[in-house]
């Protein structure tokens, strides 16, 4: 009953959290590696994965978020990576990440779309990218929940 209560939780929390209120099923589907996707994006996920692998959470954010507003916003930061500590404790530890699609609105608009995986139960990663004149590549939203069956086409 303890669990299930916190998961619920966990769930509410991160719901509370989110900037939408689900994140949407993939519709427009580019391949992660496609040129019109810079590799410096896959680098700094990449860096990022490897730092929450080693469970080093705010550095991972901290790392991440580098010129971005959401890193000026304390509460974020805390937030973010208290639902990623919580998401390991319910999910196991990240072990590992697999780069699944990108949806590429523009040259200065990308959205990327990962799979952590995590020792009980794959998560799914969304990293929105912005290519800003001023700062270069920041992100501008990052989202994460246990939801990696939208990665599939409906039945």
């Amino acid at each position: 009953m303890r669990k299930m209560l916190i998961l619920l939780a966990f769930f509410l929390s991160l719901n509370a959290y989110s900037q939408e209120e689900s994140l949407p099923k993939s519709s427009t589907t580019v391949k992660y590696y496609d040129a019109t996707v810079p590799q410096e994006l896959h680098t700094r996920i990449s860096d990022f994965f490897k730092l929450v692998i080693r469970a080093e959470y705010e550095n991972a954010y901290k790392e991440l978020l580098k010129n971005s507003p959401l890193l000026r916003k304390d509460k974020e930061l805390v937030n973010l990576t208290t639902q990623t500590e919580k998401a390991a404790e319910i999910y196991g530890a990240i072990k590992g990440f697999e780069a699944v699609d990108a949806e590429v609105a523009s040259n200065s608009l990308i959205k990327c779309r990962y799979l952590g995986l995590n020792t009980r139960y794959p998560m799914r990663w969304v990293f929105t990218f912005y290519n800003s004149p001023a700062e270069g590549w920041i992100i501008t939203n990052i989202k994460f929940d246990d939801q990696s069956d939208y990665y599939f086409r409906q039945d």
